[in-house]
């Protein structure tokens, strides 16, 4: 990573090389003389690292010249009392450029060398290198500031070929949870409820499930995809708000690189949710395809627009239902399962009547959200009603949106996106739908007859201060 980026790194591992191809190599007069010339050492320290006298005269060489930054693995410390020694704490050394602690050490490089040409500040650079491994989701002129991390259009999940694990634990009390995190909540909830102008007092803190990881099993033997695993904690409605929604908030007294947060210093690599320190709740897009059996030009989609009373994305357009991902919505053996979710929301949100069952429900997969590292499950209902219908049924949260229709036409749905502000996961969710009923060569030419649909159009506030 840090070549990438643009610095001369050299290691002492290349020795090796050095010593293959030429026996007299000095070797340790040669490290001496690479920290001599070096403008940082970074020097790794383990346990035993005490015990090797040529680890400890490199250290003692380097902090001569302040030239040291010493990255302690494990929490083991050098023993040695030396004045303003520089540590870094990087407890997870194996994940490397994955690491939690990869964006603090690349700040502390940055204060201590300055930054390569190309990046304006230490800020820049930092975000540029988390920023790399988040590719946006483009289909024709679209781009959408979300990424998906699993499934695509055209093969779907049924629930017999996916699993549900629970732990009954609250992620944010584990023991490897950032306390930085646990010391600043109250200040994070406050201020991201004030961002989005949201009365406290208007909200519950209701027990939510929290996406631990995922894994996708072998392939079965006729070369079909292998069943897909997910593992599932707890989290909070609250907990969201301090750590997604939060995630670009400057976190106050988190080290002195201005504009610290939590994206920067616990999220190297935002698309890893096993990794991954946030909050994390699971919500639900959710499709409604109206008259099943029917021709597909005789069919429509329904979309939702989200009233002016709601949190966030106010007048903005988004899927037929949506929603949090909460433990009341359980499988008879009492295990969240978001086969359930989706299901309770379209009755909630579309039609309390709605002819489906959870086993209706298929899943493309999961989508990444930019903004606050949001995941979301994706999929679709086939209703045999018509989209008159739906438009008309009743249900529990119409005074969340207003619902309207829109026949399933690849040009239409374009045409929709690119004219109306979206929700950016409601907007894949679509694109995706279209893509798995009309085809993806029919989307990407209506995709690619409009005018371009940059990511900052899909993104709630100032786009430009959090990409960079």
């Amino acid at each position: 990573m840090l070549r990438k980026l643009g610095y001369d790194v050299w290691y002492d591992a290349e020795l090796t090389k050095m010593l293959r191809d030429a026996d007299r190599v000095d070797w340790k007069a040669e490290i001496d003389r690479r920290i001599a010339a070096s403008g940082l050492a970074l020097i790794l320290w383990s346990e035993g690292a005490d015990q090797s006298a040529r680890l400890v005269h490199e250290l003692l060489l380097a902090h001569q010249t302040g030239k040291e930054l010493v990255l302690s693995l494990d929490g083991i410390m050098p023993k040695r009392n030396l004045e303003s020694l520089q540590v870094l704490d990087f407890d997870d050394f194996d994940a490397m450029e994955k690491s939690r602690n990869m964006p603090v050490l690349l700040a502390a490089i940055a204060r201590r060398i300055g930054v390569p040409s190309g990046f304006e500040n230490a800020e820049d650079m930092v975000a540029q290198a988390i920023d790399a491994d988040f590719p946006f989701y483009r289909l024709g002129n679209i781009e959408i500031p979300a990424t998906v991390l699993l499934g695509i259009p055209s093969e779907t999940y049924a629930s017999n070929e996916v699993s549900c694990h629970f732990k009954e634990e609250d992620h944010h009390l584990r023991s490897y949870y950032p306390q930085l995190l646990t010391r600043h909540y109250d200040d994070l909830l406050a201020r991201a409820f004030a961002i989005h102008e949201v009365d406290p007092q208007k909200v519950r803190d209701n027990p939510l499930v929290r996406i631990d990881s995922f894994e996708c099993l072998p392939e079965g033997p006729k070369d079909e995809k292998g069943p897909l695993v997910l593992n599932f904690s707890r989290t909070s409605y609250f907990q969201i708000w301090a750590t997604n929604v939060a995630v670009d908030l400057p976190i106050q007294g988190a080290g002195d690189l201005h504009g610290n947060t939590a994206r920067r210093l616990l999220c190297p690599d935002p698309t890893d949710l096993a990794r991954s320190v946030l909050a994390n709740n699971l919500s639900i897009e959710t499709m409604v395809v109206s008259d099943k059996g029917k021709p597909t030009d005789q069919r429509s989609i329904i979309i939702r627009r989200r009233r002016i009373s709601v949190a966030g994305y106010r007048g903005w357009y988004q899927s037929s239902a949506s929603g949090h991902f909460a433990l009341a919505h359980q499988k008879a053996d009492g295990t969240p399962c978001p086969f359930v979710s989706a299901e309770r929301e379209a009755r909630q949100e579309i039609d309390y009547a709605l002819d489906v069952t959870p086993d209706d429900f298929q899943l493309f997969g999961i989508v990444l959200k930019y903004q606050d590292l949001h995941p979301e499950f994706m999929g679709f209902f086939e209703s045999h009603k018509s989209g008159q219908e739906l438009v008309e049924a009743e249900a529990r949260d119409l005074y969340e949106g207003k619902k309207y229709r829109i026949n399933l036409d690849a040009d239409e749905i374009v045409r929709h996106i690119s004219a109306n502000p979206w929700f950016p996961l409601s907007a894949v969710c679509v694109l995706y739908t279209g893509i798995h009923f009309l085809g993806r060569g029919p989307m990407e030419r209506a995709a690619r007859k409009i005018d371009p649909v940059p990511a900052s159009r899909f993104h709630w506030g100032d786009f430009n201060r959090v990409r960079g």
